[in-house]
């Protein structure tokens, strides 16, 4: 069929050259702002088409789904240099592993980045806002007022701990059969951090079996919705198009779950500024601390809710990678007992906990070999750079423009064998008797924004090994096969398949 050239006159014709003239400039433009000032552009990761990135979409999709991401990441950083460009879902994105270019975005220049909108728009459904999808004044508010809670001593507190890992080690004495681990560790961190948060526990291990307890509902609904939020992320622009009915429903859940603790707290201030208060005074609260700040309802919703996800899902996931690791490191499992035994039968306390070195090399280990979090990203506020990666070399410095998002991968980074030696892939702890990676090593992240509540994640699951040391002489492991990862906003073992033989 022949086309209509006829309807085309000289006026659209010089509006059609304007508009490849200007596409074609702007591409230009964009090429050559890296190689300004002495920068090179970062290499580009060879893609069938750079313009949706559909294809790497795709796979990433496939690679997600099929337990293989964290393998096919590190496949893509070994074959295309530890800083390149790629383009996904019609973003241009700058990923990196290299420590000085970490340095750089979370360190020297962190006022050239924010968070992002991709972070914040994909998982404010489910959090709102609150201290990790902000920037600006705001985030620097929220820190102030929630880091110290994270020290004091009458708010976390490890009796409030063994309360809980005490249950669960009595349960799985009980079953005295087959366990995955990985479920009961993530109940386990919900009702210590409950404690911390609220002042009370969801006591979610105290479930009979084929009951669903308010706990439990909210950690399904919980798990459905940061998985889901991670599939928003990889969206970018496009995550408007993904509608699921599921999603906006577990959402709900969690806000309910949140809205009752929040408006019970504040039932009963308000009964204590009145004078109406009855009973003993309760322990201080992270919320307290919060409820001192602002009474709004949504507000302290989403601080809660945000802060469920950093005292929860760190946590367990924490232990599920150390479990799955131990239950194939026999040897590792009995240094770890002779360490604990030294103490006897007796309840550890935080000074003794921190005396343990060998288990501080092991949970060292773990986070390097399987971080919690895999990946994270910043977006410029303004033009800035990157120290290295630009150039065939790698070596030259990146033109960063405002908007740019730069992501930057802890899984890949721990894994180099130029810093971690030809070993890198091996579960060593003995390499920590000496090692200093500083900006190469990132389990918490770092700068200003490093994550506030790393020292009781760390104790809390320090404590749990050593309780489980002192209870169980053995751990057996029923999983034939290898590591299968499991991500959401953090990451961990697919599943911990176990027989714990007591001691």
């Amino acid at each position: 069929m022949a086309l209509p050239l006829d309807r085309f006159d000289d006026s659209t014709s010089l509006y059609c050259i304007f508009i490849l003239g200007f596409a074609i400039y702007v591409y230009y433009e964009w090429l050559g702002r890296g190689k300004r000032g002495n920068f090179e552009p970062a290499r580009r990761f060879h893609q069938s088409e750079r313009i949706f990135g559909l294809a790497l979409f795709k796979s990433i999709a496939a690679s997600s789904k099929a337990g293989t991401y964290l393998k096919d990441a590190r496949e893509r950083f070994e074959k295309n240099g530890y800083t390149h460009s790629i383009v996904l879902a019609g973003s241009t994105i700058i990923q990196t592993a290299e420590p000085e270019n970490l340095k750089a975005v979370l360190g020297t220049l962190q006022g050239d980045y924010d968070s992002g909108t991709v972070r914040y728009n994909s998982a404010f459904p489910l959090l709102g806002k609150g201290i990790f999808t902000s920037d600006g004044d705001y985030w620097v508010h929220s820190r102030a007022i929630l880091k110290p809670c994270f020290t004091r001593a009458e708010i976390f507190n490890l009796q409030n701990v063994e309360t809980h890992v005490s249950r669960l080690i009595s349960l799985i004495l009980q079953d005295n059969e087959a366990v995955d681990l990985k479920p009961l560790f993530f109940l386990l961190s919900l009702d210590t951090s409950t404690v911390f948060l609220l002042g009370e526990s969801t006591n979610s291990l105290l479930s009979s079996k084929g009951s669903v307890t308010e706990g439990e509902e909210f950690a399904n609904a919980f798990k459905f919705c940061t998985k889901e939020i991670m599939t928003r992320v990889r969206m970018g622009k496009f995550m408007f198009l993904h509608r699921n009915k599921k999603f906006t429903e577990a959402c709900k859940t969690c806000h309910r779950f949140a809205d009752k603790y929040v408006q019970k707290a504040l039932d009963q201030r308000h009964r204590e500024k009145a004078g109406a208060s009855s009973g003993e005074p309760k322990a201080a609260t992270l919320l307290d601390e919060l409820m001192k700040e602002t009474e709004d309802p949504l507000e302290l919703r989403c601080q809660l809710l945000h802060l469920l996800l950093a005292g929860r899902d760190t946590t367990a996931s924490l232990l599920s990678s150390t479990f799955f690791i131990l239950s194939k490191r026999p040897d590792v499992w009995a240094k770890l007992r002779q360490e604990a035994l030294q103490y006897g039968d007796v309840l550890p306390t935080t000074a003794q906990i921190q005396d343990c070195k060998y288990l501080s090399f092991v949970l060292k280990e773990v986070l390097r070999l399987y971080p919690v979090i895999v990946t994270n990203s910043r977006m410029a506020n303004k033009n800035t750079y990157l120290p290295v990666g630009g150039g065939e070399n790698g070596l030259s410095k990146i033109f960063i423009p405002k908007g740019q998002v730069v992501a930057y991968h802890y899984h890949v980074m721990h894994r180099r064998k130029d810093i971690f030696g030809d070993d890198a892939d091996d579960f060593r702890p003995e390499r920590w008797e000496t090692l200093r990676p500083r900006w190469g090593y990132l389990p918490f992240g770092g700068g200003p924004r490093i994550c506030i509540g790393q020292q009781l994640a760390l104790t809390e699951a320090s404590y749990t090994v050593f309780r489980f040391a002192q209870k169980f002489r053995e751990i057996q492991s029923l999983d034939e096969n290898g590591w299968r990862e499991s991500i959401s906003i953090t990451s961990t073992a697919e599943n911990v398949q176990v027989r714990m033989v007591p001691a």
